[in-house]
């Protein structure tokens, strides 16, 4: 089974100014999604971005999603989540427990 790998971003946090540059990215929050073609599994949390270099300035407008990727994922261990995720995967395959309710209930 392929896995396939899915970034979201569903908040940033901006700067209104910072020096010259306006509407500065200054944090990112992510999500990672895994997806076997039978379960789904999920990480999240979120990165403080380095001060950006204003030669190559992008403003939060400006920002595309291939852009937050590159941004996010050299401060991530993308291999350590990805594990993580694959461990996931495989106890909703196998679970390892099971919730149950009472059997007088």
């Amino acid at each position: 089974m392929t896995t396939t790998y899915t970034w979201s971003f569903p908040q940033f946090c901006t700067k209104p100014t910072l020096g010259e540059l306006a509407d500065v990215v200054c944090e990112v929050h992510w999500r990672l999604r895994a997806d076997d073609g039978t379960h789904e599994a999920e990480v999240y949390g979120s990165v403080t971005l380095p001060e950006p270099d204003p030669d190559n300035f992008l403003d939060f407008e400006t920002l595309s999603e291939a852009e937050a990727i590159t941004w996010v994922t050299p401060l991530l261990d993308v291999p350590a989540l990805e594990t993580r995720l694959a461990a996931m995967l495989a106890e909703k395959a196998s679970p390892s427990t099971v919730t149950r309710a009472a059997p007088w209930a």
